[in-house]
């Protein structure tokens, strides 16, 4: 497993007042100009918009230009040859825009920003919403908010081969930009002005990068950061995106927005999994003593594994289904990693070594993505659970491909499919944002092949399009993914942090951290899992830190933080190991008979909030802006579930917490209590109650109201 080794990129969010901090001037720089693009419905019901563009190349950026409706209904277009068709559908709050962009030129590249615009200007008490914790007020005419984190191709510490330092050419690209170097991490964004909310979206199905973000002069945009090409064969010279524009209640602002984004696009988030519990990395769960305490649901393994269980080795799936607990066939496709010694490498060792390997050699030479210099992308990788710790890391393009050589044919001929004919419940896919997420691939014929919008980097000196590896990765789950659906099996993904695409095909994310992740990320990110996920299962590994003395000494205060933070937020925790390979917790027996009373305290009360399912709008506050409230809650019956969390490291007294009409109209029939640790509280109104949070703590209130909504 390998996204515990590497410390995943810290997403930021931009200052008010502060622009694209590796791009240029974002769309706010055009004169405010609308129009209400042409469509079959009434030209009072379709709320304004712009469509803006601008063309990127060595030279640099040109001015944003406006594309202007034409004659013929639903289209635009510009003075370059650029025309954009859009079909305008009618959803629900709001309206489904479907574009096509085009370039007449079919001889010649495009790379461009192209932008939607909605809603400006707005109200002096416009708002911003970063997350569904954190808000700004759009206090500035001229300031540009977003939520973005970096989109560059990230190097490893320990060097490539694709470098001049290691006998290639140039940097190899890496620290090069996505696009324009960042991407927004939620597939929607939303404001509030003048007492209405606005928010937009793009289809979570479409792996592309973009960028929402806000100007109180011009409104609510997003930008897609898209190259043309007539090299791409599935769409030349073409590209088709999609955008929703839809009010929102502007009381819960961003919950709200989350809430009708899943309702505007259900397939994405809909859950499959009933069965669930916490995550076991590798070993077997009946080798673990007791193993019935812990709650396990899920088992990731590989085909051939086999295990002692009544006194006969059998393959662990077979164990596994006698035991009630789901297998899945681990496969990493994104790239291929050969062990080597590190002494004396160069980038002619990286053709040599694959060329020798029986099994890799073809794979590579089929899929390797090259970088823009025509090399493989190759990067020297520490790794513990291969002898010596090394390994070279070949980034390959795993989307679906006619030759039988290609990675993702290896893989399903001798991962995927064995393990499914063995009766394993699903697929693993480990390492979704590890490194190669964010390299981009030049190979021509991968960007004959994609199916998915090419992209650009303005940090190359020669900006052609290319192919985001992320959108391969992608293709290549969203294949796998519909095979699985089609027979009753499900998918899990690992390493889930801040690109959402993936979630629309897999059925349970995971990720593993490190205890050492700073508290104010770690709330970040896990607000942005939460979301990002709906109503899906979120389960966790704790790897760097595990036997610190929080875990190994009495009175064990890791564990209670651990469990209680993921708790929150209904995520299920477990662990994994240090160093993502040695030591493994669930082969110590001191260490999980140590947290055995933990598992067998919390995880039936975080099954219990996952039965009821997470529901992004509360209708409840608190009064204290250090404790937080989360809602678990299936509508039609007479119980809904608020986790209550102190932040805070010190205790927050007289908390009042009230509840709105629409968790019960009859409040004089709705009784509380807080089942995890039976904290008093006392209700002073018809709606609120008070109580105590004790520091960095948290409660479960069980509401049940003979009239609850």
């Amino acid at each position: 497993m390998l996204t515990a080794a590497f410390l995943v990129l810290t997403g930021f969010s931009l200052l008010p007042g502060a622009t694209n901090p590796t791009g240029p001037s974002p769309v706010f720089d055009p004169p405010a100009a609308r129009h209400a693009p042409a469509s079959t419905l009434a030209p009072d019901q379709v709320p304004p918009v712009r469509l803006m563009v601008r063309d990127f190349s060595r030279d640099g950026w040109s001015e944003w230009r406006e594309l202007a409706p034409q004659a013929v209904t639903g289209a635009f277009a510009d003075s370059t040859g650029l025309v954009c068709e859009e079909e305008l559908h009618l959803a629900a709050h709001g309206y489904l825009r479907a574009y096509r962009i085009r370039s007449t030129d079919t001889s010649a590249f495009r790379l461009l920003t192209f932008s939607v615009l909605v809603s400006g200007p707005l109200e002096p008490d416009a708002v911003w919403y970063d997350d569904i914790n954190s808000s700004r007020v759009m206090n500035s005419d001229t300031g540009t908010y977003a939520n973005v984190v970096q989109a560059m191709a990230i190097p490893s510490p320990d060097g490539a081969l694709n470098t001049s330092a290691f006998g290639g050419k140039g940097n190899g690209g890496y620290g090069g930009a996505v696009g324009t170097g960042s991407m927004s991490p939620y597939p929607f964004a939303c404001i509030t002005t003048g007492g209405r909310g606005i928010a937009m979206g793009i289809d979570p199905e479409l792996p592309v990068v973009h960028r929402f973000l806000a100007n109180r002069r011009h409104g609510l945009a997003v930008e897609f950061d898209i190259a043309l090409s007539p090299a791409q064969l599935k769409s030349p010279n073409a590209c088709s995106l999609s955008v929703a524009t839809y009010d929102i209640d502007p009381q819960w602002g961003f919950r709200s927005a989350a809430e009708r984004f899943y309702a505007l696009f259900p397939r994405a988030y809909e859950r499959r999994l009933r069965q669930e519990g916490i995550w076991m990395p590798f070993t077997p769960v009946n080798e673990v003593e007791a193993w019935e305490d812990f709650g396990f649901a899920v088992h990731e393994t590989h085909r051939g594994t086999h295990t002692v269980f009544g006194g006969v080795s059998l393959p662990v799936e077979t164990v596994d289904r006698r035991i009630g607990v789901l297998s899945f066939q681990y496969t990493e496709p994104w790239d291929i990693q050969i062990p080597v010694d590190p002494a004396g490498l160069t980038y002619g060792h990286a053709r040599a070594v694959a060329e020798a390997h029986p099994d890799y050699g073809q794979q590579i030479h089929a899929s390797a993505a090259f970088d823009d210099d025509g090399q493989w992308i190759v990067r020297l990788i520490s790794a513990p659970w291969f002898s010596p710790p090394w390994a070279l890391s070949y980034t390959t393009c795993a989307a679906p491909d006619a030759s039988s050589a290609s990675r993702f044919a290896s893989v399903r001929a001798g991962e995927i499919d064995p393990a499914l004919a063995a009766g394993f419940d699903g697929i693993y896919f480990d390492s979704l944002e590890f490194f190669w997420h964010y390299d981009v691939n030049y190979r021509p014929d991968h960007i004959r092949s994609a199916a998915y919008p090419l992209t650009f980097s303005t940090t190359e000196s020669q900006p052609r399009p290319c192919v985001w590896n992320y959108s391969s990765q992608f293709d290549h789950i969203r294949s796998v993914c519909a095979d699985l659906r089609s027979r009753g099996t499900f998918a899990m993904g690992n390493g889930f942090s801040w690109i959402p695409f993936s979630v629309s095909q897999l059925d349970i994310l995971g990720t593993e951290f490190s205890w050492f992740t700073p508290a104010d990320e770690k709330l970040r990110i896990s607000a942005f899992r939460r979301t990002a996920c709906a109503q899906k299962p979120i389960m966790l590994l704790l790897n760097q830190g595990l036997y610190s003395d929080e875990f190994i000494r009495p009175p064990h205060a890791g564990y209670t933080r651990y469990f209680e933070e993921s708790l929150f937020f209904g995520f299920y925790p477990s662990f994994f190991s240090a160093d993502a390979s040695n030591d493994p917790y669930w082969k110590n027996p001191a260490a999980y008979n140590t947290g055995r009373e933990f598992f067998r305290r919390y995880v039936p009360i975080i099954r219990m909030l996952n039965s009821q399912g997470w529901q992004p709008v509360t209708h409840a506050k608190t009064s204290n802006h250090l404790v937080r409230m989360e809602r678990f809650d299936a509508p039609g019956d007479s119980l809904a579930y608020f986790t209550v969390r102190n932040l805070s490291g010190e205790p927050q007294r007289d908390l009042l917490i009230e509840f709105d009409d629409a968790i019960s109209p009859d409040a004089t029939s709705m009784t509380v209590e807080d089942i995890l640790h039976g904290t008093p509280l006392h209700r002073i109104a018809t709606r609120v109650i008070r109580m105590d949070a004790g520091p960095e703590t948290t409660y479960v209130l069980r509401c049940v109201s003979r009239n609850m909504k």
